[in-house]
């Protein structure tokens, strides 16, 4: 009798073992979103194919956002949350997350900021947001009736492939279903020749919009 229920007791302690290991690897396997996924890259092959600017501003929880212009503290003293880090040097990114919704869905945007912006909102990421994904407490949650995300193009999560073709034109690469636009323009600031460089990236699933990346920057 003593041995069944050592046998049994022990039998308990390894099922209970097994399920604390499985959800803990559940856990690494799908952790909570908060970094933006890394930037897009374009490939230097890509050739700047359209004409004009794209998509160089936003509007999100009320504020009106100009890329390569408009202070990421600035918009996060209004929508508040944490400004998140990573990276150093020409790596360094910081951002700000925030999430909301839609009729179809939940999405994430991110608001970004790399070492060439000098703190200026210099690109974004908006994304949809997977069913059995899990978002951060730090991603700071709009209030209602203010979590729209509007651009100036009729731009959207879940627009088909066909309009945004027919809105944005033909990209200048694709990948996949990963639509790569880029725009270059000269530019003189204070007697100095620049280049403006717009670059927009739309990711499709099911031949509708899943993400959209874009920034925007001038160079010297």
């Amino acid at each position: 009798m003593i041995s069944m229920a050592w046998e049994y007791g022990l039998l308990l302690i390894c099922v209970l073992f097994c399920n604390l290991s499985a959800q803990d690897n559940k856990q690494v396997e799908n952790p909570a979103i908060w970094e933006p996924p890394p930037a897009i890259d374009f490939p230097r092959s890509v050739k700047a194919s359209i004409p004009n600017e794209m998509i160089t501003s936003l509007r999100v929880g009320g504020k009106s956002i100009v890329l390569d212009e408009t202070d990421l503290k600035e918009v996060q003293r209004d929508v508040r949350g944490p400004i998140g880090h990573r990276g150093d040097a020409g790596d360094s990114l910081h951002w700000l997350c925030l999430r909301g919704s839609d009729a179809r869905d939940e999405w994430v945007l991110w608001l970004m900021s790399g070492e060439i912006d000098g703190g200026s909102v210099g690109g974004f990421r908006w994304q949809r947001v997977e069913q059995t994904a899990r978002v951060d407490t730090r991603c700071q949650t709009l209030p209602d009736g203010r979590s729209g995300v509007e651009f100036p193009l009729a731009v959207r999560l879940g627009t088909s492939e066909s309009e945004i073709l027919r809105i944005l034109g033909r990209p200048s690469n694709r990948h996949g279903d990963t639509l790569l636009y880029l725009h270059e323009h000269e530019v003189t600031i204070k007697n100095q020749p620049f280049t403006a460089m717009n670059t927009v990236a739309v990711l499709l699933r099911k031949q509708a919009v899943w993400a959209i990346e874009a920034w925007k920057s001038t160079t010297d």
